[in-house]
C-alpha cells in the first residue's frame, strides 16, 4: 500500500535545497504521458481512476506501464492507496493500438516533467504538469495499520519543506485537469 502527498507550488529551486539539505538523492528526471483508459463499453468520466487503468509512458526511457491502482481512502490532505503495476515491452503506438482494437478508450491523456528524488524511504517528485502547474508529490509504502503513522510522517516532511495544509490536494492530476476543463 502506498501513501501520497501532494502539494502545488510556485517554487521548485527552494524546494530542491530543501531536499538537499536533507539529503535527498536525484534518481532521474523524466517526461511521462499517463493516458487513462475506459474499459470497453464504459465512460467513467468524472468516477475517476479506480475504474480505469492507466497507461504511463516515460518518453525519457522509452518504456511503458500498465497500472490499475484502488485508492483505500483519499482526502484533500492524502491518498492511500493499493496499486499493481507491471511493464509493458513494445513500442507506445502498438501498446495503444491493441488496447483501443478491443474496445478501450483514451479518456484523458496527463503529461508531465518529473524530477525523482530519494529521501531515505521516501519519493519525492517534482512534478511540472502541462496545464496545471507544478507539484510536489512525496510517497511512502506501508502495511495497512500504519497508514496514519506514515501520512503523520509526510506531513511533517511537508512542514519542513514550508508547504502548507492550503496547498495540499490529493486528487489525481486526471481530476484536476477535468475540473479545471469545465470552469
Amino acid at each position: 500500500m502506498q501513501v501520497e502527498m501532494k502539494a502545488k507550488v510556485e517554487d521548485f529551486s527552494r524546494i530542491r535545497k530543501d531536499l538537499a539539505s536533507h539529503g535527498a538523492v536525484q534518481t532521474e528526471v523524466i517526461r511521462q504521458i499517463d493516458y487513462y483508459l475506459d474499459p470497453p463499453g464504459k465512460n467513467l468520466h468524472g468516477i475517476g481512476d479506480n475504474q480505469m487503468f492507466r497507461l504511463r509512458y516515460d518518453e525519457t526511457q522509452k518504456r511503458c506501464w500498465l497500472a490499475r491502482a484502488f485508492a483505500k481512502s483519499m482526502s484533500k490532505e492524502s491518498k492511500t492507496r493499493e496499486k499493481r503495476e507491471v511493464e509493458i515491452i513494445g513500442p507506445l503506438e502498438d501498446v495503444l493500438w491493441i488496447f483501443t482494437s478491443v474496445g478501450f478508450r483514451i479518456a484523458y491523456e496527463v503529461v508531465k516533467k518529473r524530477e525523482n528524488y530519494n529521501l531515505g524511504d521516501v519519493r519525492v517528485s517534482l512534478d511540472r504538469v502541462e496545464g496545471l502547474g507544478d507539484f510536489v508529490e512525496i510517497e511512502k509504502s506501508c502495511e495497512d495499520g500504519d497508514r496514519e503513522k506514515v501520512e503523520k510522517f509526510l506531513d511533517d516532511i511537508f512542514i519542513q519543506m514550508s508547504i502548507e495544509g492550503k496547498d495540499k490536494d490529493s486528487r489525481p492530476y486526471m481530476w484536476m485537469l477535468i475540473e479545471k476543463s469545465q470552469k
